[in-house]
């Protein structure tokens, strides 16, 4: 600088730096050229940007090493081991974008050939490229480039994926289901199925992209494959449900595997962020559980449905039994006996069928198990029970929506079949053969005998929810029906109104009619 006499010259560090960052763009040239020789530059492989990143990081530890403490006159300015991964970093970067951006275009290489050139090149940025000044607060560039190459890797996983599912449910079915040992109620093709994608999921989380935007698209293609896999596994169990409906124990373990897609979701849902995630993806996972949800909705509804024929034998049997029952009114607690002989009919099926169920079930596989069997267990004792026995079911569903104005047409449209019944009073006849309502007393067995089915489903807090029975529709609608007036009570009430038929009855009966009233 004293020879050239400069009127400004440059700091002496910065001429050390030029210098030294010279010899580094020189360095990179030489052995870019020499790992080629080597390692050949090819359209169907990146093992020469794989090899080259060890060129690369053997020269920077060199330079640490070697050159940092000889050039260390400038401490606050100069600092060769940083300046030396800042510029063959900055070159090589360059160099791979370019080289990266051909290989999408063509795809000739092995799909994880370039996941382990991106772990490489991720290893290699963190520790000599991140902490650096230039570097410290900007997000890495090198994530995006690889974007197309893991989707590819996610597109090829869902089809691995969906292999081993097939594969695993077949195994399964062949086998008959075997639980995965005797402290699990679930089979072996749920643990196959969520191995796999639970291995996706960490190689997704071992990459540890840095880029907020790229990794949030990789976590929403993931959210695909869990769609598409979970969906095809409740699917098949849906077609194949019916089947097993039949066999208790296979019937159980089908609806515990679905339940179990629905626990596993829920921890993959944590483990790939949980709360944090995209938004869209938590919507689409929301949605994926709410179809789980209504896969075990349908298979419980279809399962309760093979039992029904037997709630129905005996539910025949408890009003059999309730109708003998005489006397005067009594309070609850005085017919308790009488409600626990009218029950032991329905309670030996129940309590019997729900002790399996507790042994069988994944407790929330139980809970929609006992919804979809009280269901059945009221609707039949509304049926068997409360409501008049006809044979007519169209007329026995169009009764309970039809007014006072319309019984006298329902019943005389349902009873065409049978000669001279078109005067009200014949009708009133049928009505009192075909219908006889409770007496007081039996509505109060029949009351006590609701209470313990209900504590039967209740199960001591194990089972339903109290609030599940005051909610229900289904016992509400049976206690409407019995507070309803008998069908006789209504056409003598239609034969007050309408005026007398032409087969009137005297005035003393129509008197009768509206003391009755």
């Amino acid at each position: 600088m004293k020879v050239l006499e400069l009127a400004s010259p440059p700091r002496a560090s910065n001429v050390v730096r030029e210098c030294a960052k010279a010899c580094m763009q020189q360095t990179y040239q030489l052995m870019f050229e020499s790992c080629a020789e080597q390692f050949p530059i090819l359209d169907t492989s990146v093992q020469f940007w794989y090899e080259f990143i060890d060129y690369i990081m053997r020269v920077i530890e060199e330079d640490q090493k070697n050159y940092t403490p000889a050039l260390n006159q400038f401490p606050q300015e100069l600092n060769v081991g940083q300046l030396s991964a800042d510029t063959l970093w900055t070159l090589y970067k360059t160099d791979l974008r370019m080289a990266l951006e051909e290989h999408a275009q063509k795809k000739k290489c092995k799909t994880p050939e370039y996941m382990n050139l991106y772990f490489k090149v991720k290893g290699f940025y963190f520790k000599y490229v991140a902490e650096l000044q230039s570097y410290k607060t900007s997000i890495p560039e090198f994530p995006a480039w690889f974007i197309p190459f893991v989707m590819d890797w996610l597109n090829e996983n869902d089809e691995h994926s969906m292999d081993i599912l097939r594969n695993a449910y077949n195994v399964d079915k062949a086998d008959n289901f075997p639980q995965t040992s005797e402290h699990t109620k679930f089979s072996n093709s749920v643990v196959d199925v969520f191995t796999q994608l639970n291995a996706a999921l960490k190689l997704l989380k071992q990459m540890d992209c840095p880029n907020p935007e790229v990794a949030a698209d990789m976590m929403k293609r993931f959210s695909k494959t869990l769609n598409k896999v979970l969906l095809a596994y409740a699917d098949m169990v849906q077609k194949d449900f019916p089947k097993f409906a039949h066999d208790e124990k296979l019937a159980c373990i089908l609806m515990n595997n679905v339940q179990q897609l629905r626990v596993q979701l829920e921890k993959i849902y944590e483990t790939m962020g949980g709360t944090e995630l995209d938004e869209h993806i938590g919507q689409v996972l929301t949605v994926l559980q709410k179809k789980l949800n209504s896969v075990l909705d349908k298979l419980s509804a279809e399962f309760v449905a093979t039992l029904e024929p037997h709630i129905h034998e005996q539910t025949i049997k408890l009003g059999m039994l309730l109708v003998k029952i005489k006397g005067p009114q009594l309070q609850k607690t005085q017919v308790q006996p009488e409600a626990d002989a009218v029950l032991e009919p329905l309670m030996d099926l129940l309590e019997g069928s729900l002790r399996r169920y507790a042994d069988q079930c994944e407790k929330t596989v139980l809970k929609y198990i006992l919804k979809e069997l009280w269901k059945i267990t009221i609707v039949n004792m509304e049926k068997r029970v409360v409501l008049p026995p006809l044979s007519d079911k169209a007329l026995l569903k169009a009764l309970p929506n039809a007014k006072i104005g319309d019984v006298t047409k329902l019943m005389s449209t349902n009873i065409t079949s049978i000669k001279n019944m078109n005067a009200v009073k014949e009708m009133m006849d049928i009505a009192k053969e075909s219908e006889k309502s409770l007496t007081p007393k039996q509505c109060t067995v029949l009351d006590c005998a609701l209470d313990a089915i209900k504590d039967s489903f209740h199960a001591s807090g194990k089972g339903l929810k109290k609030s599940f029975f005051e909610k229900s529709p289904e016992l509400q609608s049976l206690n409407s029906r019995r507070e309803r007036p008998p069908l006789a009570n209504l056409l003598r009430l239609q034969t007050v109104r309408r005026g007398p038929s032409r087969r009137s009855p005297s005035i003393r009966q129509k008197t009768q009619v509206c003391d009755e009233k």
